[in-house]
């Protein structure tokens, strides 16, 4: 076989090879997501049973005790009775509008992207008690809805992963906007990683790299261990023309 038809061959078959890697890495990167879906929605539907509904049975109980006071009641034992009440709807008020929020933002379709992530920041900071900083810089007042729910997704990641495995007490949230780009930088103060060490490298960040590549968008980390951890998006935006 001639140079030329070899060099062509091995190039083929070095492209083939690429090419089924990358299909084994869909397919195992599929699966897991799959499976943590199915996780996440096992998790939410019994937090609806053994909290939500319990707790909702509980009011409705109250409610029948309150219904069913013979008229001699002492009205200010009524009044503290109504006052549980209203007080355990508003609880469950805010729960069920988190649940909402993390099954699906509809203030991103709302207010907006910058909106919807001060307020992830803000809840973030009052379920955990690790002060989150928000700061926007010249962001596009529309955005494609695949990109700002790319965008808001990764940053909820981010964030959650900061719970769990940074050990901060503070974390920053930065968003960007140029003429022909919007960048996202997720900082913290903890206790870093290395990148190399794959066996940091958690479904967590490979959801976050897929939905970066999701929109044509450049993904970076950069951690140390003892450094805390930077994560980078910049997604490329189509500028109209006059």
């Amino acid at each position: 076989m001639d140079p030329e038809r070899r060099k062509l061959v091995d190039e083929l078959q070095a492209s083939h090879e690429l090419l089924s890697r990358r299909n084994e890495e869909i397919s195992r990167l599929t699966a897991k997501v799959i499976s943590a879906q199915e996780e996440e929605r096992r998790r939410l539907a019994q937090e609806l049973h053994d909290n939500i509904n319990q707790r909702l049975a509980a009011v409705v109980m109250r409610l029948e005790q309150i219904y069913r006071s013979p008229a001699s009641c002492e009205p200010l034992a009524i009044q503290e009775q109504i006052s549980f009440v209203l007080e355990r709807l508003s609880s469950l008020s805010k729960e069920v509008q988190d649940l909402s929020r993390r099954l699906y933002p509809v203030i991103l379709e709302h207010l907006g992207l910058q909106w919807a992530l001060e307020s992830e920041c803000r809840n973030f900071s009052t379920l955990t008690s690790i002060a989150v900083e928000f700061q926007c810089e010249n962001c596009p007042p529309s955005l494609p809805p695949p990109v700002a729910l790319c965008i808001y997704r990764i940053v909820q990641e981010c964030l959650a992963n900061v719970a769990r495995h940074a050990s901060a007490s503070t974390a920053r949230v930065e968003l960007r906007g140029t003429s022909g780009s919007l960048a996202v930088c997720v900082r913290d103060s903890g206790i870093g990683f290395s990148p190399d060490d794959s066996s940091r490298l958690g479904l967590g960040l490979e959801s976050m790299q897929e939905r970066a590549r999701h929109i044509s968008a450049a993904f970076s980390i950069h951690s140390h261990p003892g450094s805390g951890t930077v994560i980078e998006v910049t997604v490329p935006l189509r500028v109209e023309k006059p």
